[in-house]
């Protein structure tokens, strides 16, 4: 089957949006935009609606972890999936998933009998749909893209999940203020209808085929390939920390927004939005880099300002300054991991690319949702800016340990690229 994108990008098609010059990867990013739109939506009503039912942080986050959980078990099958099956087909399926989880929870809140073990479960069911979608659509993205235009392909389909925060809740904002948020869901489900409209509509060009060899031997040989990748383990050791220690705010939003702030409903949606804008921006602008060295330096800053800015945010008090620090916070994450990604989509072989995709996105996934799980606990235990500085402050402190100590991570971020060039021998010695 054959692997070469339908369309490739010409000169004229540079610039921050050149892979949406695309027409098959233009209609993939509008449904990431539509079904990322659905996610964001669907966390914000999850997360008002327990804090509502339970006004527990910790339940907040175990939702939160419930729909995050999947992407330890459910995700490696996924990413086999991807690489046997039509990688369009499987993501609009488990979009559907999605959609079935948000009319259901749409249905009990109506009916005003939903109980705090049917949210979890339900975002349960919707996590297995995003973390097997997930894999599939970013494996197709190469697929339907040139290499020149593959990091603003995947910055794009980034700042379309990302900055799915802002579009999203922005447009579930007034409903929040109405106490609406059956009418969230049910906004949840719309957008998750049109991605899969938008899914389906693409022409697939396949992708390069492997032997079957069982699920469990196929696993094996992803995590013997990802072993003996230079540097692709502490990609996954960055990353999947980044995740698990910065990314906590999902799970805090509700408890920072009453507690702290002493707000409601709609400055708990206005944070997110806030977040939302950040990463848009954030991953918007990183689409329009070309060079690699300039690439490696970014990935070093904002690893580090992931974490700064998060710490930053237990010294406010003011919604003012809430807003500004959660655009800087999404801001910083979104750019870094994109980039995480763009390392892990260059140096994967097609063959295997569904099924490295995904044991990256099951090991980002799963610390972010213990991390999640153990921020809301914690916050209930001890303080939610305790919870707000520590964590973050640890992984700045292992970003700065492991460039020290490892020079190969020195060197990634020199080049921007965890292909490390080889030394070339002398011209005297070559002569010789």
């Amino acid at each position: 089957m054959s692997t070469a994108p339908i369309a490739t990008a010409t000169a004229a098609d540079s610039g921050f949006i050149a892979a949406l010059h695309l027409r098959e990867f233009r209609r993939c990013w509008i449904s990431s935009v539509l079904s990322g739109n659905g996610q964001w939506t669907l966390v914000v009503a999850r997360g008002w609606l327990m804090d509502n039912l339970t006004h527990s942080a910790a339940a907040v986050g175990l939702v939160t972890f419930a729909s995050w959980i999947p992407y330890l078990f459910a995700t490696p099958v996924g990413g086999v999936f991807a690489d046997r099956f039509d990688r369009r087909r499987l993501a609009a399926a488990m979009q559907g998933v999605s959609l079935l989880a948000s009319v259901w929870l749409a249905l009990l809140v109506f009916a005003n009998v939903v109980k705090p073990w049917e949210v979890v479960a339900l975002a349960l069911l919707a996590g297995v749909g995003r973390s097997i979608e997930t894999p599939a659509v970013t494996s197709l993205i190469p697929n339907l893209v040139p290499s020149e235009a593959l990091l603003n392909a995947i910055s794009l389909n980034s700042m379309a999940n990302f900055g799915s925060r802002l579009i999203g809740p922005a447009a579930a904002l007034g409903l929040l203020a109405a106490g609406s948020i059956g009418g969230v869901l049910l906004m949840t489900a719309v957008f998750y209808a049109a991605a899969i409209v938008l899914m389906l509509s693409v022409r697939n060009p396949g992708h390069e085929l492997h032997a079957r060899a069982g699920v469990w031997r196929e696993t094996r040989e992803t995590w013997s390939y990802i072993s003996r990748t230079p540097l692709l383990p502490i990609v996954f050791a960055l990353m999947s920390l980044h995740c698990g220690l910065t990314m906590l705010t999902d799970a805090l939003w509700p408890e920072f927004t009453r507690s702290v702030l002493h707000a409601q409903a709609s400055t708990f949606d206005l944070l997110i939005i806030s977040f939302g804008a950040g990463t848009l921006v954030g991953t918007f602008a990183l689409g329009g880099l070309r060079s690699d060295v300039a690439r490696g330096s970014v990935l070093a800053v904002t690893g580090v300002l992931s974490g700064l800015t998060m710490a930053l945010l237990a010294l406010v008090s003011t919604v003012f300054f809430a807003f500004l620090v959660a655009a800087l916070i999404g801001a910083a994450q979104g750019i870094y991991m994109t980039l995480g990604t763009n390392l892990v989509q260059e140096v994967v072989p097609d063959r295997l690319r569904g099924r490295v995709t995904s044991a990256y996105i099951m090991t980002t996934g799963s610390a972010m949702s213990f991390g999640i799980l153990a921020a809301g606990a914690l916050a209930d235990t001890f303080s939610i800016h305790a919870v707000l500085l520590i964590p973050p402050l640890l992984f700045v402190a292992f970003v700065l340990f492991v460039s020290g100590v490892r020079p190969g991570v020195r060197g990634m971020y020199r080049t921007g690229s965890i292909l490390q060039p080889r030394p070339q021998p002398a011209l005297a010695a070559a002569e010789s």
